[in-house]
């Protein structure tokens, strides 16, 4: 499921990336630096990313509740399981976001490395 996710949020990262190519291409004419269009377009993927693994988290964690009325609620026998978030988990769902933000941030500017 988190694959799915990482892959959602690379495909939205890099339909935006293109839809900015005439931006870019017009930036490149002005005199910007390559570094720094790749640096612009890495620092943007990577605040998309923490900002889409903070949001994932806070909803993981406030749906827990809900989770544990709806399995309860469901079953005639009592369930013995632990609901509480692990952290290890969350940081390492966390990473991966970023990780796929970095990824997807870094296709679109290494394309951008030598425009044509």
């Amino acid at each position: 499921m988190m694959l799915m996710a990482c892959t959602n949020v690379g495909s939205l990262l890099l339909v935006r990336v293109a839809a900015r190519t005439r931006e870019i291409s017009v930036r490149y004419a002005l005199g910007a630096k390559r570094a720094r269009v790749i640096q612009q377009l890495l620092a943007e993927g990577m605040l998309f990313g923490l900002g889409r693994g903070i949001a994932g988290i806070a909803l993981g964690t406030a749906s827990i509740p809900a989770a544990d009325a709806h399995a309860m609620a469901r079953s005639a026998v009592r369930l013995a399981f632990s609901s509480q978030p692990d952290l290890r988990i969350l940081a390492f769902n966390f990473a991966l976001a970023l990780l796929a933000s970095l990824f997807f941030s870094l296709v679109p500017a290494l394309q951008f490395w030598r425009p044509t």
